[in-house]
């Protein structure tokens, strides 16, 4: 029965329209990959600098002017803000979806 309710549930998330706009954006993303690269790119550099603690002003000049073209860059962007905007929105539905279960079995 549980079993039967989770596969219910994942097949209500696969037909979701978050996860539509989600796949529709990632397909967009993929479909420049120099937009692509740049992105991760940019998300591998936030992860350095969350894994060292190290703060944007402590980076050298260039490295922040790097970042600061980058974010200027993408928040101009259509195709990045959809993906971002889209990838924010199912995390969230996830997250949700998790604290739900998390409240009803503790």
């Amino acid at each position: 029965m549980i079993i039967n309710k989770a596969l219910e549930m994942s097949v209500m998330i696969k037909e979701s329209e978050e996860l539509r706009r989600y796949q529709e954006a990632k397909k967009a993303l993929s479909e420049n990959p120099q937009l692509e690269y740049d992105l991760l790119f940019y998300l591998s550099l936030m992860e350095d600098m969350e894994r060292s603690d190290m703060s944007f002003e402590n980076l050298d000049s260039e490295k922040q002017d790097e970042i600061e073209a980058l974010e200027t860059f993408f928040s101009e962007n259509k195709t990045i803000q959809n993906y971002l905007a889209s990838e924010a929105e199912v995390k969230q539905m996830l997250t949700m979806i998790n604290a739900i279960i998390n409240k009803a079995i503790n």
